[in-house]
């Protein structure tokens, strides 16, 4: 909360300089504060300034101008610290940006591999699919995050859904070796 407090007398001592105005109250300061989003602010993957917005009780759920909530940031960060206050905050697992995909494709894409497993405990989608019909493990498979797909596979990610074009989970791993070898050791188990 510090560093927040700190922020803003800096920015508004910024503004008064560049515009030479009067000196900025305690409350147009809140103002300022109040500009910057939860899901903003977890963009920059600032645990404490995420924790005093979950504090004062503002909605984990809210997006920002991409339409991406603090949970999406979180998993793809794998910031687990974040993760488990937003859920504790009432984030939820099903949301979807403005693409379609959860906070789970976003952990996959990275190879977070302790968000993918909280977010699976907390029941996230494990196939759900993107506007595209992408799944998160289809995401991990064209990143070439092989430990992704193996955790994805083994909390149930089906391998043969295919998103809209046609394409499966196999297709997104063509050249990519950590991937395939992840999927061709699942169906060999």
């Amino acid at each position: 909360m510090k560093a927040v407090d700190i922020r803003g007398a800096a920015l508004a001592a910024a503004l008064v300089l560049a515009l030479g105005a009067a000196p900025v109250t305690a409350q147009e300061q809140q103002k300022m504060f109040d500009f910057s989003t939860m899901a903003t602010v977890a963009a920059q993957n600032k645990t404490d300034e995420v924790a005093a917005f979950v504090h004062r009780g503002d909605s984990p759920n809210f997006v920002d101008s991409q339409g991406r909530s603090p949970l999406d940031y979180a998993a793809g960060f794998g910031n687990m610290v974040m993760i488990q206050m937003l859920l504790d905050g009432g984030a939820r697992t099903d949301f979807r940006d403005k693409t379609g995909s959860t906070p789970l494709h976003w952990a996959a894409e990275a190879g977070q591999l302790d968000a993918i497993a909280l977010l699976l405990h907390a029941k996230a989608p494990v196939d759900a699919g993107n506007q595209q019909g992408i799944t998160p493990l289809m995401l991990a498979a064209g990143a070439n995050q092989g430990a992704a797909v193996k955790a994805l596979l083994k909390a149930g990610a089906d391998p043969r859904k295919q998103d809209f074009s046609g394409h499966d989970a196999s297709s997104y791993a063509a050249g990519r070796p950590n991937a395939l070898r992840a999927l061709q050791t699942a169906r060999s188990e």
